[in-house]
């Protein structure tokens, strides 16, 4: 008998996993077409992020490319989004009702669509907050929102979420029907982007797991940090075993005022034991800042002062359309310094991996400063980094974009890198009640499903407001803390690999990977030499005093 029930519990367990194999590897193909006549396609960032979770085969075409695009019965997931009032080809119209997947269309232009007839948008309305229906989710709104005001003429429909009035009536803000949802907000800025995401679990048809990560990174660590007080960290997170990230800056400059971390060794002794116990190094940029700003404080691969990407030397004019005589004239400019930035990123990268594996500190994943990257960023981080930490940015003509999901996410513009996201914020030294509000996010966030709960603290703060952020996230139910070890990483510049696998820090490096280490090593052999110089000199030193010693005895005794 006992054999019996043992064969049934592996087949069960054999069967449980294979399933899970199946569902893992489903594969999503996911449509998203858009109506729009602006290029701001900050909305459809966005909804890249969010899909993320769900699938990294995402393609995204105007209506226009529709007619000239093959492939369009491959996709298993159509989401069309209407950003502005405008007519709609009898092509799209069919394709989206002859289409065999589930289909949601977003905001304008469902007229157009007799699949959506059990929709019908009466006018605008403003709502104040926004809830799930089937769970126990609201949130009021930091600022009034205008949704579609619609009715719905089909017993079947179910309202997923929903918003309340300034008259406290509540509206459908997604439906569904069978296989196809409409969604009645324009707007995916949070927090009705973070809705949306939960509610993208029942569109992609995905069982949430009933478990929450959580992440701690020590913010802007530099070669001017004070290694004492950054090990009272490291040795209380160590104390408690929780796992945590190190977002480092390789160099510290302000002005004229340069230090590396080949200055500091008591900081990169510090850093090892961090690395050792419990600790994930990033690469938090290079220097941390573009211009003359104090590191930590300037953005460095974005051009705050003119809000664009990074496409001169910092002390060069920056040229714009009215320098130039024409268009063209300025669209050329662009691309060739298009070859700037992208040569100015790479150095930066390469040089802070080279620095910090110099001193054996293998950074995981990247974070850019204050998240501010163009998308060329993005495709140049993305050949050396698989892991993105924090937040992006979304557009490229304005940093004021930042925006993250609750879940880790592989947005199509990231190409190919992995994003974990940070949700609940990090404490502002001038805000008194920066960690309760913290704490409040987090405990709002743990509701979602397969939500990051993830935010940063300044150790210069000090410890004391840290544990109490430590000590709330340890407390939230059903989550668990990351560890970057513990998930696949690779990171890869010129003369160095490195790899996470099995808890474990892998590295592949030339002997000698970089002009830095080639320094750095010769100044540790001068070190070890002027060493043995001196012991030589001291040794002789006091050789000769002794034979002096015995001279002198030997003369008395006479």
């Amino acid at each position: 008998m006992n054999k019996i029930l043992l064969c049934i519990i592996v087949c069960c367990f054999i069967l449980f996993n294979l399933g899970s194999v199946q569902a893992d590897e489903v594969d999503r193909k996911v449509l998203i077409i858009y109506s729009s006549h602006s290029n701001d396609l900050n909305q459809i960032k966005i909804l890249e992020t969010l899909i993320g979770h769900f699938s990294t085969k995402v393609t995204v075409l105007s209506q226009n490319e529709i007619n000239s695009f093959s492939n369009l019965q491959d996709y298993s997931y159509l989401i069309y989004f209407g950003l502005s009032k405008q007519k709609i080809s009898s092509e799209l119209t069919m394709f989206v009702e002859e289409f065999k997947g589930n289909v949601m269309a977003i905001g304008e232009n469902i007229n157009y669509f007799p699949r959506f007839s059990f929709v019908h948008v009466k006018d605008e309305v403003i709502i104040k907050s926004i809830s799930v229906k089937v769970k126990k989710i609201s949130k009021e709104l930091p600022e009034e929102r205008i949704i579609n005001l619609i009715t719905a003429n089909n017993p079947s429909i179910k309202v997923l979420l929903e918003g309340t009035t300034n008259n406290n009536e509540k509206v459908p803000l997604l439906v569904s029907s069978y296989r196809t949802y409409y969604f009645a907000s324009k707007s995916l800025y949070n927090p009705i982007g973070l809705f949306l995401g939960e509610s993208l679990f029942n569109f992609f048809q995905e069982t949430a797991i009933p478990l929450n990560l959580k992440y701690i990174r020590l913010e802007d660590i530099h070669p001017k940090t004070d290694p004492e007080n950054l090990k009272k960290f490291a040795e209380y997170l160590y104390s408690k075993n929780i796992p945590y990230m190190v977002a480092v800056i390789p160099v510290y400059t302000e002005g004229s005022e340069i230090i590396q971390l080949s200055e500091k060794p008591r900081l990169v002794k510090v850093l090892k034991y961090m690395q050792d116990h419990g600790g994930s190094i990033i690469l938090h940029g290079y220097k941390h800042q573009y211009r003359d700003s104090e590191t930590g404080e300037g953005f460095e691969f974005w051009d705050v002062e003119n809000d664009r990407p990074i496409l001169q030397k910092k002390n060069e004019k920056p040229m714009f359309e009215k320098d130039f005589n024409s268009l063209l004239e300025f669209n050329n400019y662009i691309q060739e310094k298009k070859a700037f930035e992208k040569k100015y990123i790479e150095k930066a990268v390469e040089q802070g991996v080279q620095e910090l594996v110099a001193h054996k500190l293998y950074p995981l994943a990247f974070e850019a400063p204050h998240y501010a990257m163009s998308k060329e960023g993005y495709k140049i981080i993305a050949n050396h980094f698989s892991t993105y930490i924090g937040q992006v940015q979304i557009s490229n003509t304005t940093w004021r974009t930042i925006y993250a999901p609750l879940y880790k996410s592989q947005p199509k513009f990231l190409k190919g890198m992995v994003l974990l996201p940070e949700t609940i914020g990090f404490a502002k030294e001038e805000d008194p009640n920066a960690i309760i509000k913290m704490e409040e996010k987090a405990e709002f966030y743990s509701l979602f499903s397969n939500a990051y709960i993830s935010g940063f603290y300044h150790p210069y703060l000090g410890l004391k407001d840290f544990k109490k952020l430590i000590t709330f996230l340890e407390d939230i139910p059903n989550t668990k803390w990351l560890d970057l070890k513990s998930i696949s990483n690779s990171v890869s510049v010129k003369g160095i690999t490195i790899m996470t696998e099995n808890n474990k820090i892998i590295v592949e490096k030339d002997l000698i990977s970089s002009d830095y280490e080639k320094n750095l090593l010769l100044i540790q052999v001068m070190k070890w030499i002027a060493i043995f110089i001196i012991a030589v000199v001291i040794c002789s030193s006091i050789i000769n005093d002794r034979k002096k010693r015995v001279k002198i005895t030997v003369s008395t005794t006479k």
